[in-house]
């Protein structure tokens, strides 16, 4: 299985007159989890690949799947690497991992009624798509508009500094997801 944390060489970009430098870093990985219910692929979410286990049984319990822990009756991770095949639709060599959760019969019942569709549109496209065969790795390029062309570093960060401010959940909670408007200067709206 794919580490949490990998070693990367990453381009970084600072205020001022500085050029982007290429350093080397560590980022958090995330691959594709498929969360299979009784044999149902239901939902596939992107995930540091750890703690996989209580990862899906935070979610069947915040979606409402099962209403006790006691309700899943047996979970296992497993590693995948994709062959290739039409089959699966994944590039070959494509890591992924599967969490099969064993949950009560009523559960199951509620969450074949609901099959409620996941996906985040806004975000990568990958989170809530129900099986590892619809992820497409290659999606299509969005053209840049013009405007946004032309937009500096030190325009773009210049939002991102003024995020906290507005951020009071995360002031309180911290590690709290945020998305915010900014003007072509800037400034947040």
């Amino acid at each position: 299985m794919t580490a949490p944390l990998v070693p990367q060489r990453v381009q970084r970009l600072a205020r001022g007159p500085a050029l982007p430098e290429t350093v080397d870093d560590v980022v958090a990985a995330e691959v594709p989890v498929a969360l299979v219910f009784n044999g149902i692929s239901h939902a596939v979410m992107m995930a540091t690949p750890q703690d996989l286990e209580d990862f899906a049984l935070g979610f069947a319990l915040s979606e409402g799947l099962i209403d006790t822990p006691a309700d899943c009756r047996g979970i296992e991770a497993q590693a995948t690497v994709a062959c290739g095949d039409e089959a699966h639709e994944l590039p070959a060599g494509t890591e992924a991992c599967e969490v099969h959760l064993d949950i009560a019969a009523h559960c199951f019942a509620r969450l074949k009624a609901r099959r409620r569709a996941l996906a985040g549109r806004t975000g990568c496209g990958v989170c809530g798509i129900d099986s590892l065969e619809g992820l497409d790795l290659e999606p299509e390029r969005v053209a840049v508009p013009a405007w946004a062309a032309g937009l500096s570093v030190e325009t773009v960060l210049d939002a991102f500094d003024a995020m906290p401010a507005q951020q009071t959940l995360n002031r309180q909670a911290g590690a709290v997801h945020a998305a915010g408007w900014a003007r072509p200067d800037g400034t947040l709206v």
